[in-house]
């Protein structure tokens, strides 16, 4: 299992750091923090109420 992990991350770097390059050559460059950071917000808040939404049911007794 950890050998598939590790040659799934060995080659999925190289084609990230190729593709965040290709990104950075073809986009204005403070974009892409901005709009990463935009998406990690979101989902972290997405992921934030759904927890609290589940915690309430859960002191609710509703399954």
């Amino acid at each position: 299992m950890w050998g598939v992990a590790n040659t799934l991350i060995d080659i999925s770097a190289p084609l990230g750091k190729w593709v965040y390059g290709l990104l950075l050559e073809g986009m204005d460059w403070p974009l892409i923090p901005v709009i990463s950071g935009i998406i990690i917000s979101v989902s972290a808040g997405l992921i934030k109420s759904k927890r609290t939404v589940q915690r309430i049911e859960k002191e609710l007794g509703h399954s």
